[in-house]
């Protein structure tokens, strides 16, 4: 055993590789994206209603409800829905921006990541214009390259590296 100091937890984190460094990027890009489709969402709600609107008609009509008592509030809770699914995918993609510059949250990031993948490629089937279809593709893109870097020999390394460096910090 040697009487080399360890490098320190701040240390072994600062010296992040460009990978990492990348990686970080992507994260923040993705929270990006993830505004911008939900903004896009947001100025398109008519469309969105519009698709809706025939099943849902359908489906309460079937359950005794007067449609037209009840779809007047539609256009809200499509809007809500598109602001909350928007605020929950632009904090996940910080999150991740934090956890992963930090070293931690790589498999759960895999796992995210890949259900991310799969609802974009499903979501590029269910573009309905060319603005959804390539922020769609942009956002696969960021998705897939996140995942190669996250999982790159020296992104490896330096999570190694994070951890052996927490594993050494005295309980006191």
């Amino acid at each position: 055993m040697t009487d080399e100091p360890r490098p320190s937890q701040a240390d072994v984190r600062a010296d992040r590789p460009a990978t990492v460094v990348r990686l970080v990027q992507l994260m923040w890009a993705g929270a990006v994206l993830a505004v911008l489709t939900g903004v896009y969402g947001l100025l398109s709600i008519d469309r969105a209603v519009a698709q809706v609107m025939p099943q849902l008609e359908a489906d309460l009509a079937a359950a005794g409800v007067d449609p037209a008592a009840a779809v007047d509030g539609t256009g809200w809770l499509v809007a809500v829905g598109l602001v909350v699914s928007t605020v929950v995918a632009a904090g996940l993609w910080a999150l991740f921006a934090w956890l992963l510059g930090r070293g931690q949250g790589r498999v759960v990031g895999t796992v995210l990541g890949a259900v991310n993948g799969v609802g974009s490629v499903w979501g590029l089937f269910q573009a309905l214009d060319l603005l959804e279809l390539v922020l769609g593709l942009a956002t696969l893109a960021v998705v897939a390259a996140g995942l190669v870097l996250l999982w790159r020999p020296t992104t490896s390394a330096w999570f190694l590296a994070v951890k052996a460096a927490d594993r050494s910090i005295p309980w006191t």
